[in-house]
């Protein structure tokens, strides 16, 4: 199935990266090195809506977006063609683009191209930030990869993300807003705005040199794992040369090097095929960041 993730209203879910069997294959590890009080098993919602293209229902409520479990602030939406914002040259496109983001993401995605991986007879990418700093593409499974580009690109650009899944006790969303059901903050997830810091304001106005060689660091998500076989040698400095430690350098939002942990840790293929996250796609409409997902036996 080629799909690409579902726009709803306020969100958009991601839309998949170079498929090739990118790293290492899927499987269902979590971290382990933290409590989120997470004891049961999250699902896509399926039963109900089935494998057809879905649109329409209720996401998690606005007042989530000034709460205290916000992972970044939202100024702008994928739609977006003729704001102050998306004017602005970016990684992959010139000033005055008349591109939205999802073209302009999919631009980012295809200028990476593929490189031979690290350590791996894979094929990989180069990871292309705001900055210009460049590293190796990290250590992810398959759906992963997929998650990673799309959290990371619309972290980068403030634009709304969230994927949705079900567990026992119903409804739940990780994306911008943090880890939500309808009652809130789901289980023991962080908090998000207050947890941890974010630096982008700190550094607004600099020189991208500047900011590389200024780039702060927290220590602990550095220190950190995403799950069994994410060691990357290629990562410099004090770490864990783990999952942890590459979200800390490409990240001034520490928040959402600690929401990427948790997401990547619960949600995955099976996640990605659920059409409450993904819509299907002709052959011919698909475009760089785009998914390929076996529904197998459904």
């Amino acid at each position: 199935m080629l799909s690409r993730f579902r726009k709803l209203p306020l969100h958009l879910l991601l839309t998949l990266v170079l498929a090739l069997g990118t790293f290492t294959a899927c499987s269902e590890d979590a971290a382990g090195d933290d409590d989120w009080g997470i004891d049961t098993a999250i699902e896509p919602d399926e039963e109900r809506l089935g494998k057809a293209d879905s649109a329409g229902t209720a996401g998690p409520p606005a007042s989530a977006d000034v709460s205290d479990t916000v992972v970044w602030e939202v100024k702008n939406q994928w739609e977006d063609r003729g704001t102050t914002e998306a004017k602005k040259s970016g990684m992959a496109w010139p000033a005055n683009s008349g591109l939205n983001w999802d073209e302009k993401y999919a631009l980012w995605v295809a200028s990476m191209g593929l490189t031979p991986g690290w350590e791996t007879s894979y094929q990989s990418f180069i990871l292309k930030t705001p900055w210009g700093k460049e590293l190796p593409a990290p250590r992810l499974e398959c759906a992963e990869v997929a998650m990673f580009l799309r959290v990371t690109f619309a972290s980068w650009y403030n634009l709304p993300f969230y994927l949705q899944a079900v567990d026992a006790s119903g409804k739940i969303w990780f994306g911008h807003m943090g880890a939500r059901n309808a009652a809130g903050r789901y289980k023991t997830t962080p908090l998000y705005k207050t947890a941890y810091r974010d630096h982008t304001t700190k550094f607004a106005g600099k020189s991208n040199d500047y900011i590389i060689a200024n780039w702060p660091k927290d220590d602990v998500l550095r220190s950190r794992v995403v799950g069994d076989g994410d060691t990357m040698t290629f990562l410099t400095g004090s770490g864990a040369q783990r999952g942890g430690h590459y979200f800390d350098e490409i990240f001034l939002n520490k928040r959402v090097g600690h929401f990427m942990r948790l997401i990547l840790t619960y949600f995955g293929s099976v996640n990605l095929s659920s059409s409450m996250n993904t819509y299907n796609l002709k052959p011919e409409s698909i475009q760089p960041g785009d998914v390929l997902l076996e529904r197998w036996q459904r």
